[in-house]
């Protein structure tokens, strides 16, 4: 990697790898992820002064990490959590990863290669609870798109709100998503729980959920941000009574 590079802005980094390798790196995720949705997370983050780790729990190869990667700040890690060729252990075929792939895009594309970390398991053992703590993870962004049935999606919420900070968000892919009923239903039924997080916004299936200290704050950033920065519309909806922005699709050309 360039060490020029290496001093660039997230916003710099971010537009370049969305202009160039996330069009070609295989995996999920749209562009209005980078477009819209880091952004507005990450002016949120500034304007608060906010610092903390970036990660993923089923990472593939790497389409959505290395945007998360691009937004990392000096001292702030990166963890790269998936099965990748242990499908043994993906009971839903959510996704098929391979490792050396993910790795060589970590090695073009990342601006701090010693600042990540992979971790090759399934989430729900209770090695991975124990690895972010021993690493003792805080984190500001993390990204939940591992296994998709209902017990993956509730324990990937739960271990990450255990290590987020205040005022960092869960990105929680396929919302709503019919191919996979299960991330849905663990939603709702976390949210009839104690929770330390609420969702907020809703951006192209992934469920944002935040701090609830932070909550309202966060919400009035988004309306104002998309609106005025980002010319994008956003319209109220309820999900298990808490009010949630939902990004308006843009009409195809």
């Amino acid at each position: 990697m360039d060490s020029a590079l290496q001093i660039k802005s997230w916003h710099q980094r971010l537009e370049q790898y969305r202009d160039g390798d996330f069009r070609i790196i295989e995996g999920y995720g749209t562009r209005d992820v980078l477009n819209v949705l880091l952004p507005t997370i990450m002016m949120y983050h500034e304007a608060n002064r906010l610092v903390g780790d970036v990660g993923e729990i089923g990472v593939h190869h790497g389409r959505i990490f290395l945007a998360l990667d691009a937004l990392r700040s000096k001292g702030e890690r990166a963890i790269a959590a998936d099965v990748f060729e242990w499908q043994e252990m993906n009971v839903d075929s959510s996704g098929n990863g391979n490792r050396a792939v993910f790795e060589s895009h970590i090695e073009k594309v990342s601006h701090d290669v010693d600042g990540i970390d992979i971790y090759q398991g399934d989430s729900l053992d209770l090695k991975f609870r124990r690895y972010l703590s021993e690493k003792d993870y805080q984190f500001r962004i993390f990204s939940v798109d591992g296994g998709h049935t209902v017990q993956h999606a509730m324990n990937d919420i739960r271990v990450i709100e255990d290590h987020l900070i205040e005022g960092g968000v869960i990105l929680l892919d396929d919302f709503m998503n019919p191919g996979f009923p299960g991330v849905t239903e663990a939603v709702y039924k976390y949210l009839q729980t104690d929770t330390k997080l609420c969702p907020v916004w809703s951006v192209a299936g992934k469920l944002v959920f935040v701090s609830i200290s932070h909550a309202d704050r966060l919400r009035g950033h988004i309306v104002s941000c998309v609106h005025s920065k980002l010319g994008r519309r956003v319209r109220k909806t309820l999900v298990a009574g808490h009010e949630v922005l939902w990004l308006v699709p843009k009409r195809a050309d």
